[in-house]
């Protein structure tokens, strides 16, 4: 999902930048890959 920059100005950090620029670039490079992560991340999350 996209996050909600009205938070908090996140987007403007530069560790922030540069861990969404890391993330577009997997999921480009490995879309399969990528697919895998996210389903286990919202399986982990839907768990707690």
């Amino acid at each position: 999902g996209a996050p909600d920059w009205e938070v908090y100005n996140f987007k403007d950090f530069p560790a922030t930048k540069w861990k969404l620029k890391n993330i577009e670039k997997f999921k480009k490079e490995k879309p399969e890959e990528h697919r895998k992560l996210v389903e286990r991340l919202k399986n982990g999350l839907n768990s707690l």
